[in-house]
């Protein structure tokens, strides 16, 4: 469908109609898959937990475990990300399925795992598409109100004071930076972190404080590092063309500028926070679907249908292969492997329960070794 998405001028609605039912057959209708589903479902059914959960997501958790399986809760959460992220690329995008479909393949993981982030991403999209339809007081009140669903949202509420001109002649330049003290392990925001956590305190600071410490010094050209710099790169060489284009089909200069912006903060996060996989990972799920629009308006300006086919297929096998990475680790063959679907267990009984519950615990025990 990515491929058709690039190959056609029409039917992208079709398209991203067939694509959204797609990831909600597969993703939507999972059965306990990844490790988090026990610890939700728990939490579902009234099982106490000695870890914050958010104030929204407990609230939305209680009131829909007195109406409904826990099973269509969480096709209900996924449907939301689907319903916020096809409307924002659908807007936005001139390859809406592009990126769609992309985002959904890299962040398989976490669509299936991250329940209340799913929720805070989808917060976040709706509040920028209420931004970009110059509404903008509705793209804070949705961080605020999805900041309950998950706290990680709550400091990109400032995220629009990057979006000025001072900001993207800078923050190449900070990014630069970021990559030569990485190379000598050095990485002011750790202390920071620790600073913050000793003087405010509290259980979230706590928890991005442990995070920190369970940092490692990774090598500063990492495969996602070096991806995400090359489509900067792409993007980057053709603004000039993307900003020609807009003005050709009466679009906001401003909006490909907001792109830009939240392309470089995510750079900026993945190198100055590059030993703490987590919390990059974390934010990243507030900027893939950035990423992606750069890129699909880079390949859009591209003269030549011909070389549009080409780096559109390349880049999808990029994609792939990330993909592919995450499916050739122990972790996802244990988690993941065979894949469930909640239709086809409810008509057939044939997932075994236990196995996926022992699955989940053997998990955790050796995380806590």
């Amino acid at each position: 469908m990515i491929l058709l998405d690039v190959l056609t001028y029409s039917y992208k609605k079709l398209l991203i109609i067939s694509s959204s039912l797609v990831v909600f057959s597969f993703i939507g209708l999972r059965y306990k898959l990844g490790v988090d589903w026990q610890f939700y479902y728990d939490i579902f059914y009234g099982v106490k937990s000695e870890l914050t959960i958010e104030p929204g997501y407990q609230v939305v958790s209680w009131i829909s475990s007195n109406l409904l399986n826990f099973w269509v809760f969480v096709s209900l959460i996924t449907l939301l990300s689907i319903f916020s992220i096809s409307r924002f690329a659908y807007r936005f995008s001139p390859y809406p399925v592009l990126v769609f479909g992309c985002y959904f393949i890299i962040s398989f993981g976490f669509n299936v795992e991250a329940l209340r982030q799913i929720i805070a991403v989808a917060f976040f999209y709706l509040g920028l598409y209420k931004y970009f339809k110059n509404r903008k007081h509705f793209f804070y009140l949705y961080c605020i109100v999805g900041s309950f669903f998950h706290i990680s949202l709550l400091p990109l509420v400032f995220i629009t004071l990057f979006f000025n001109d001072l900001f993207l002649k800078f923050g190449g330049k900070l990014f630069l930076l970021g990559v030569f003290l990485a190379i000598f392990h050095i990485y002011p925001v750790k202390e920071i972190i620790e600073l913050f956590n000793s003087l405010i305190g509290g259980p979230y600071l706590a928890k991005l404080n442990w995070y920190a410490l369970q940092g490692a010094e990774n090598n500063t050209l990492t495969f996602n590092m070096m991806f995400k710099v090359l489509i900067y790169g792409y993007f980057y060489y053709n603004r000039g063309k993307i900003m020609s284009y807009c003005v050709e089909r009466n679009l906001s200069d401003k909006f490909i500028k907001c792109l830009h912006a939240m392309y470089l903060v995510m750079l900026l996060l993945n190198v100055y926070f590059l030993p703490f996989g987590t919390i990059v990972s974390r934010y990243d799920e507030y900027f893939i679907l950035v990423m992606l629009i750069c890129f699909s308006y880079s390949l859009k300006v591209n003269s030549f249908y011909t070389n549009r086919v080409i780096i559109g297929t390349v880049f999808t096998a990029l994609i792939s292969v990330i993909f592919i990475r995450f499916m050739t680790n122990d972790y996802f063959r244990a988690q993941y492997v065979p894949y469930a679907n909640s239709i086809y267990q409810l008509l057939t009984a044939s997932t075994d329960d236990a196995a996926r519950a022992k699955a989940v615990y053997l998990h955790w025990k050796q995380s806590n070794q």
